[in-house]
């Protein structure tokens, strides 16, 4: 009785087997499937169907070894408790996606990102890594650039060397502490974030700059950590003090959130005895539970940038650093009150 051929399980097609079956070369097979204008669009379209039909994927590590690329972008997140971050990160995967490039999150955690860390996640196949983490040594770009692997720093400075996109922080500070003398405030407070990262540093003088143009000083500064019970607690602090402010910035919106809870949890309502306004543009922002009157991060413009930039500079490394500053939008919404402001399209939803 003759054995009948058992049908391997698990057995993947490849384009050696698909070049078998057909009676062409790999090479042929290779070019039909990347739509090459040199194989004919019959057998085209007759390799396309074979290739469907055995159930056959590239071989992305393959072709990665072969070209030198995977088309693996890192992306270098710190903490995730801020919306803003999840919310980057949903963005920068639909832009790289329609760049045909596969995202790869590199998670760092709220703490500092050492050298040695860096140094392992680059060990991973990236054509080249965005960082977006507040708590990056300053010899990242060093790093990255000895691992001959392009960077990009996303809604952060560039500390040393490097390119980098960011929203025009130290200007959206001005323009926010100008509405808020416009509205009519004069006693206003300011709760800070992580004090040495670039974000606070520069919204933080913007602000006080804009402030002191009208003649105005801030009441006071409390640490808010960037976090929402930071600065939930920040704001049980400063609604202790007599008189109170009557208009408080926070470095961030999640602080902003915070600052409002915990203002109503004190009795205090928004606006009428109490303004406050955030920054970044988080979607709870906009909520009727909040209002919040913000500044609106460029987002979307800000991810295309930095993978422009980073994009060129996989395929030409010789390439200049760029810094690159993109305004924000004023956000004007019920967490403040809109006293003499009255210009035509200056308030927005």
């Amino acid at each position: 009785m003759a054995k009948q051929k058992k049908n391997i399980p698990g057995k993947r097609a490849t384009l050696l087997s698909i070049s078998r079956k057909a009676g062409v070369s790999t090479s042929t097979v290779s070019r039909a499937l990347r739509g090459d204008s040199r194989i004919s669009d019959a057998t085209q379209l007759k390799l396309q169907q074979m290739a469907r039909s055995e159930g056959y994927t590239p071989n992305a590590m393959a072709r990665s070894l072969s070209t030198r690329r995977s088309n693996v972008i890192g992306l270098a997140l710190g903490d995730l408790h801020n919306p803003f971050f999840p919310e980057l990160l949903e963005t920068l995967a639909m832009s790289l996606s329609r760049v045909r490039r596969h995202l790869m999150l590199l998670q760092t955690g709220p703490g500092t990102l050492r050298d040695d860390d860096l140094e392992s996640i680059l060990g991973y196949q990236m054509d080249g890594c965005i960082i977006s983490s507040a708590n990056l040594s300053s010899r990242a770009a060093e790093i990255c650039m000895q691992h001959k692997v392009p960077m990009v720093m996303l809604n952060r400075v560039a500390l040393n060397r490097g390119s980098a996109v960011s929203c025009h922080n130290k200007a959206g500070g001005m323009e926010l502490a100008q509405l808020v003398v416009e509205a009519g405030y004069r006693r206003i407070g300011m709760i800070e974030g992580n004090i040495d990262t670039s974000t606070n540093i520069d919204r933080k003088s913007g602000f006080i700059e804009g402030l002191r143009e009208a003649g105005i000083e801030l009441v006071c500064q409390v640490p808010g950590r960037s976090t929402y019970n930071g600065a939930f607690a920040a704001m049980q602090e400063i609604v202790k003090r007599n008189p109170i402010p009557e208009a408080i910035f926070a470095i961030n919106d999640v602080m902003a959130l915070g600052a409002i809870d915990a203002a109503r949890r004190a009795g205090l309502r928004i606006p009428e005895d109490i303004g406050i306004i955030g920054f970044d543009d988080i979607r709870a922002a906009s909520s009727p539970a909040y209002e919040l009157t913000t500044m609106s991060q460029p987002r979307e413009a800000m991810v295309e940038r930095a993978v422009k930039i980073l994009i060129d500079r996989i395929e030409n490394p010789a390439l200049a650093d760029e810094e690159i500053y993109i305004r924000g939008e004023l956000k004007i919404r019920g967490s403040i009150k809109l006293g003499n402001i009255s210009k035509p399209g200056m308030i927005s939803s």
